[in-house]
């Protein structure tokens, strides 16, 4: 893991596992098309891995 990433585990970030039955309602209440997927307060999202574009969404450290 390096330092932005540890960064970003320390938002309130909930992360669900999709292959788990029981987590699959998510897939509909948040429109969830692909993983990983972030979503602020103001339902602004983006579904990637760049660290810069996930910044904008969950907000800077």
């Amino acid at each position: 893991m390096t330092i932005e990433e540890d960064k970003l585990t320390n938002k309130d970030v909930l992360f669900i596992n999709m292959n788990q039955p029981a987590n699959r309602k998510y897939i509909g209440k948040y429109r969830l098309t692909a993983v990983p997927t972030f979503i602020n307060a103001d339902n602004e999202r983006y579904s990637g891995t760049s660290l810069d574009k996930i910044e904008k969404v969950v907000g800077e450290n």
